[in-house]
């Protein structure tokens, strides 16, 4: 571009560099100039890519941009979210009966018959005589009854089931 404007007797300055294209040297300064530019942008995207390929090497996830309306969605945005939902409220529960798991031989395949979030194995009335093991939901243990009104079963009607399968238990105390 710098050639064609002088061509055309125009000048181009460079401020910062304090470089005119009418004078003789122009054409060597900036190539000079642009092979620093050229080789410091080539460092830049080296390190750029050795970051990322380290990063990956140690299990972390590069940085993600997501830009909307640039393609025609596979499904539907509500659908999308739907699944979304489905997929969080199945990792609440996957995340509950890791913590537990193997703890019981039932930890992990019995499920709350309101709100499908796994049930726990408690013991009520631990202080006293009367103790009570009981299988409640853990949604209702962690965040009370105003977020499901809570599956109870009796440890000892469950253990007269065959259970060995992941199951919504229906039945109350």
């Amino acid at each position: 571009m710098v050639r064609e404007l002088k061509s055309l007797g125009v000048e181009v300055i460079f401020e910062k560099e304090k470089i005119s294209s009418l004078n003789g040297d122009c054409e060597l300064m900036l190539s000079v100039l642009s092979s620093f530019a050229q080789e410091e942008s080539k460092n830049v995207s080296d390190n750029i890519k050795w970051r990322y390929k380290r990063k990956f090497e140690q299990g972390e996830v590069t940085d993600c941009y997501y830009i909307e309306g640039i393609h025609s969605p596979i499904v539907t945005k509500d659908i999308w979210e739907e699944a979304q939902r489905h997929i969080q409220s199945r990792f609440i529960g996957n995340v509950e009966t890791e913590k537990h798991q193997n703890r019981y031989p039932l930890t992990g395949l019995l499920f709350c018959s309101k709100c499908q979030a796994t049930l726990r194995r408690r013991t009520w009335n631990s202080k006293y005589a009367c103790q009570k093991i009981v299988w409640q939901c853990s949604r209702y243990i962690n965040e009370g009854k105003n977020s499901c009104s809570g599956t109870v079963i009796e440890d000892d009607v469950i253990s007269r089931m065959n259970i060995r399968k992941k199951t919504v238990m229906r039945r109350l105390v």
